[in-house]
């Protein structure tokens, strides 16, 4: 079966300093390119997810497996110019617990308020 894989460029946060009031300063740090994702459009219907108000889901990535890094409040861009924001902690599957070449699902969106 073909699968469209496509590279992915992943933003992740900095560990930041705070300000003088005890806010997080936002950094990022370099963007790094992940090759051999998949990309879909929209939420996963079969999740049935429920989100808070100001969450929307937009997409989902797939990377491949072996892939791990922490991903909660990066930035994921398909042109490297337009970024959705990775909703929640996501985390890999299991080792060996999901055929095929992709294991870490993230789903991606804006948020609102």
């Amino acid at each position: 079966m073909y699968h469209p894989v496509v590279t992915l460029f992943v933003m992740k946060r900095s560990k930041g300093e705070v300000d003088r009031l005890g806010n997080e300063i936002v950094s990022w740090e370099a963007t790094e390119s992940v090759d051999g994702c998949l990309f879909a459009p929209g939420a996963p219907q079969d999740l049935g997810l429920q989100r808070p108000e100001g969450v929307k889901i937009t997409a989902t990535a797939h990377f491949p497996n072996g892939y791990s890094e922490n991903l909660q409040g990066a930035l994921i861009s398909l042109d490297n110019k337009n970024w959705l924001e990775v909703i929640g902690s996501p985390m890999p599957y299991p080792k060996g617990t999901v055929p095929g070449k992709w294991s870490f699902m993230v789903l991606l969106g804006d948020v609102n308020g």
